[in-house]
């Protein structure tokens, strides 16, 4: 699942290769930012999520989807929360970071503008990342392959609905699609469905 979903970044420049000069550079940078706070993120969420879903395990799985979903609610209010200031930074934080020889004011609007499209898929990598935690402790491995193939055809999709009208700030956004959908497909199958349902008897 970890495999497939890494191929996003090589889908991701594909598709910004036929966009022309600057445009690898362009997400290349956006993403240097994104990675840094959503590996961060996700350290923080696997830490904190894992021995909470391990202590509670033992008191039913209807207590743990509750406290599944409660923590996925929490972290999606909170990715909400991180995104929107840092939409209104983005441009501070690249220049602080970036504006620097070649790299000219014009290269700061233009990274700055990608790296707001791809903020918008916080709340759905910090929700997804619980549901990820939650999966594991409960030793659903088949769900986290199924994510990274699902993940792979929506970003693909999303690249050829998105990349003609928006560029390369769509290749950013098509990002976003790719965790809002593993997030509903977790909760579909793991916070919605009670045992015994046709979709918790298929993924489990």
């Amino acid at each position: 699942g970890q495999a497939l979903m890494s191929l996003s970044s090589v889908i991701a420049q594909f598709y910004a290769v036929g966009l022309g000069t600057g445009a690898i550079a362009m997400l290349g940078y956006a993403n240097r930012i994104l990675s840094l706070i959503l590996g961060l993120a996700a350290v923080a969420v696997s830490r904190a999520t894992l021995p909470v879903f391990s202590q509670v395990s033992a008191q039913g799985a209807a207590s743990l989807r509750t406290v599944a979903r409660r923590w996925a609610g929490l972290m999606f209010g909170l990715g909400v929360l991180a995104m929107l200031p840092g939409a209104a930074l983005a441009p501070s934080i690249v220049h602080l970071l970036f504006e620097r020889g070649q790299f000219g004011a014009a290269d700061t609007v233009a990274v700055a503008r990608v790296l707001r499209y791809g903020l918008a898929q916080m709340p759905f990598y910090f929700s997804s990342m619980v549901l990820v935690s939650y999966a594991l402790s409960q030793r659903r491995y088949g769900l986290v392959f199924c994510t990274g193939v699902l993940g792979c055809v929506v970003k693909v999709a999303g690249n050829v609905l998105l990349v003609p009208s928006l560029g390369v700030n769509g290749i950013a956004l098509g990002t976003m699609l790719v965790y809002a959908a593993n997030a509903l497909f977790f909760w579909r199958t793991l916070i919605a469905d009670a045992p015994g349902t046709v979709s918790a008897r298929w993924f489990k």
